[in-house]
């Protein structure tokens, strides 16, 4: 009952009565700004709208916590709806995801990238597959990039290496989602000291 639990959107969802839960919003209901409703469009995954909107309207009336990931996101809960939402920063361990100036050998430049769903246009998987067939470099997800490579930053005390480890040998990170502005992972490249590539789903419509 003491503890602090934040969780993520609408799978806060059965935690309501602990006393210091809230709700952190990192994205708008079904990728809809002020903009799109105005213009009349309608939300990108009905159901998933819908039940966005029927979770925070409880929650709300039950006087519950909500805070937002960006300024953005704040202030689009604001003028939609008239949530308030205090902004909770994305933050990084720099001890843990740093640079590393010694890359090990590859013939080929490496550009790593956070998309796991390869059938998720949202996540902008549709970019990572132009740049797959684009670029004369191994294009992965970190993931990926991980289970080839850990082993090789491997130690007594962690024989399978880390993920910043791996991040930290990329010679690009890529961001393609079109809503996720301030993603934890480029918190993470940047603290990497990765040159960032963002591209936006809505620019390439």
């Amino acid at each position: 009952k003491s503890d602090v639990v934040v969780a993520d959107g609408f799978w806060a969802a059965g935690l309501e009565s602990l006393p210091y839960v809230t709700s952190h919003q990192h994205g708008i209901w079904s990728h809809l700004t002020e903009l799109d409703v105005r213009a009349g469009k309608p939300p990108d995954m009905p159901h998933h709208h819908a039940a966005q909107v029927e979770f925070r309207r409880r929650w709300k009336g039950l006087g519950k916590r909500m805070t937002a990931v960006s300024d953005f996101i704040s202030q689009e809960m604001h003028i939609q709806w008239g949530y308030e939402s205090r902004v909770i920063n994305n933050g990084v361990d720099t001890d843990i995801w740093k640079p590393d100036t010694a890359k090990f050998g590859r013939k080929r430049p490496l550009v790593l990238h956070g998309v796991n769903d390869p059938g998720n246009i949202n996540k902008g998987a549709d970019h990572i597959r132009m740049l797959e067939q684009m670029l004369d470099a191994d294009v992965m997800s970190l993931d990926q990039a991980f289970t080839r490579w850990g082993r090789a930053f491997g130690t007594p005390d962690c024989p399978q290496g880390t993920k910043p480890q791996v991040l930290a040998q990329a010679d690009l990170f890529v961001h393609p989602s079109g809503f996720e502005g301030n993603s934890m992972m480029v918190a993470q490249a940047l603290a990497c000291g990765l040159q960032i590539g963002r591209a936006s789903c809505r620019e390439r419509v």
